[in-house]
């Protein structure tokens, strides 16, 4: 004698394809965005982001493939295991600070905008205590990359209505 199945798997499993596909989707289209933006930058500038969505699209794609094939073949989805709030909100913060990285910087250039970001993102995932540090600590980063970068090897960055 087995245990018998709770009736609410088959409801939770067409949700998990369902949920699957979804993710799918919604980071092909991401790649696909960040592949046509990238892809206006000059030159070399367009190779790394390029790439990036290339394979980052062709793994949503895979991602959609396989759950169809799972889905078609009755095999059970593995359940995911939820992150704790915390992990969650931090997944999400850290999510949207790279989106509105890629938004911000041509408008707002490449200084105040990595600034914010590496500001906020050490934030979200550190101690609030240490906020003089991590300010500190985001100017050094940007600075390094910015003299080191632009003067030295005289790389454009983008410039905005501030710097």
């Amino acid at each position: 004698m087995g245990m018998e199945r709770p009736a609410f798997i088959p409801k939770v499993r067409s949700f998990m394809y369902l949920q699957n596909k979804l993710v799918s989707i919604v980071t092909f289209a991401f790649f696909a965005w960040l592949f046509f933006s990238g892809s206006g930058f000059p030159g070399v500038a367009a190779y790394m982001p390029v790439f990036v969505a290339m394979l980052g699209m062709l793994c949503s794609a895979l991602l959609f493939i396989s759950v169809c094939i799972k889905q078609g073949r009755g095999q059970e989805m593995e359940y995911a295991k939820f992150f704790p709030k915390k992990e969650t909100v931090q997944l999400f913060y850290a999510f949207t600070l790279v989106v509105a990285y890629c938004v911000l910087l041509k408008p707002v250039g490449f200084v105040v905008t990595s600034f914010l970001f590496f500001f906020l993102f050490s934030l979200c995932f550190g101690k609030k205590e240490k906020i003089v540090q991590y300010l500190l600590a985001s100017a050094a980063v940007v600075g390094v990359i910015y003299f080191g970068f632009g003067l030295a090897l005289h790389t454009n960055f983008p410039k905005g209505f501030l710097i």
